[in-house]
C-alpha cells in the first residue's frame, strides 16, 4: 500500500497567490522575517531593495564560447566569455538585468575579478526621459556566481549614449 503525503498549500504573503512547486524548488522564498513569498514577488522585493538600499547581492552569469579551456604560458585559462553577454539575476530567476559592460581582471587572492556595469531605473522622469543610476557589480574568482552590486553616483538618462 502506497503512502500518500499531503502537502500544505503555501500562499504568498505579499500578493496572496498560491506558491506552486516548480521542478525541485518549493515555488517560494522566505524573507528575513520568515514570510513565504512567491518567486515573482521575490523579484519585486529585490527591485525595491535596489531602489531603497542601493546595494544587493545577485548572481552573475555569462554565455561562454563553445571552446575548450585554453592554456596560455602554462596557465589554464577559463573558456572565453562572449562579449556583452553578462547578466545578473536573483536566486529564483525572477529578476534579470542585462549588463552594459563586463571586464575580467586579475586578483591577488581569487585569481580573477569580474566587474560589471548596468543602468537601473530608480529616478524620476525628466524632460520625458526616465532617469536612474549606473550600478557596478564585483564578483571574485571563478568558483562563485555571487556578485555584490552597488549604486554609483553616476546618473543615467534614457536615450543618452553610454
Amino acid at each position: 500500500m502506497a503512502v500518500e503525503t499531503v502537502k500544505e498549500k503555501v500562499f504568498c504573503s505579499s500578493c496572496g497567490s498560491e506558491c506552486n512547486p516548480n521542478g525541485i524548488t518549493t515555488g517560494y522564498g522566505q524573507d528575513k522575517d520568515g514570510n513565504k513569498v512567491c518567486f515573482e514577488c521575490c523579484g519585486k522585493q529585490d527591485l525595491e531593495t535596489m531602489r531603497n538600499k542601493g546595494d544587493i547581492w545577485l548572481y552573475l552569469t555569462f554565455e561562454t564560447a563553445k571552446q575548450i579551456v585554453t592554456h596560455i604560458g602554462g596557465k589554464t585559462q577559463p573558456p572565453r566569455v562572449i562579449a556583452n553577454s553578462a547578466k545578473l539575476t536573483n536566486w529564483p530567476g525572477s529578476l534579470l538585468i542585462k549588463c552594459n559592460h563586463a571586464r575580467r581582471g586579475n586578483h591577488n587572492m581569487a585569481g580573477y575579478r569580474y566587474d560589471v556595469w548596468f543602468d537601473f531605473v530608480d529616478g524620476p522622469i525628466v524632460d520625458g526621459k526616465q532617469t536612474g543610476h549606473v550600478w557596478h557589480g564585483v564578483q571574485y574568482g571563478d568558483n562563485t556566481q555571487l556578485c555584490h552590486c552597488k549604486r554609483t553616483k553616476q546618473i543615467w538618462r534614457q536615450g543618452d549614449a553610454a
